[in-house]
């Protein structure tokens, strides 16, 4: 998940904005799926 954060400046971190929430959900699930495709 690191990779996500570090382009982005800590002071523009918004959690609560829903544009970025939706965007670091649909990363997790791509790096979720990725994991489990190396598992597997």
């Amino acid at each position: 998940m690191q990779e996500f954060f570090d382009p982005i400046p800590q002071d523009q971190w918004t959690t609560r904005d829903p544009g970025f929430t939706k965007e670091y959900e649909e990363y997790g699930i791509i790096t979720f799926e990725w994991i489990i495709e190396q598992i597997t």
